[in-house]
């Protein structure tokens, strides 16, 4: 039997979103997460996501995920803000995200576990 992979990128300054996303996950999907700690790299990759984890705040590149909203959405079908910021959160829904997540300072995020109840 062949099972699709669900394809996820977080573009994120800080690793530590990828393990919120693993952790809530349902265990029944096959996934692959792909951690971009820079929009270079995100840039370099030129893949096309299912998901795209997006945090607001991309302090390595010194911009945040407004300015560069409108490059980023044709390489994923689902935009989810990722910040823990609300606010931030709310202006990517503003630019088109498709969901928002406050992404919490632990391996666990209630939210998002219930998040992709909803989706999947």
């Amino acid at each position: 039997m062949k099972h699709t992979i669900l394809r996820i990128a977080l573009l994120d300054d800080k690793e530590f979103g990828k393990y919120q996303i693993r952790n809530a996950l349902p265990s029944e999907l096959f996934v692959e997460i792909v951690w971009f700690p820079c929009l270079p790299a995100f840039r370099k990759n030129g893949e096309y996501f299912d998901l795209l984890f997006l945090d607001y705040y991309l302090d390595n590149d010194n911009v945040t995920s407004d300015m560069i909203f409108d490059e980023v959405r044709p390489r994923a079908k689902t935009i989810i803000a990722f910040s823990s910021s609300a606010s931030a959160n709310k202006k990517l829904l503003e630019c088109g995200a498709e969901y928002a997540i406050d992404k919490v300072w632990q391996d666990k995020n209630a939210e998002l576990e219930n998040l992709f109840l909803e989706i999947f």
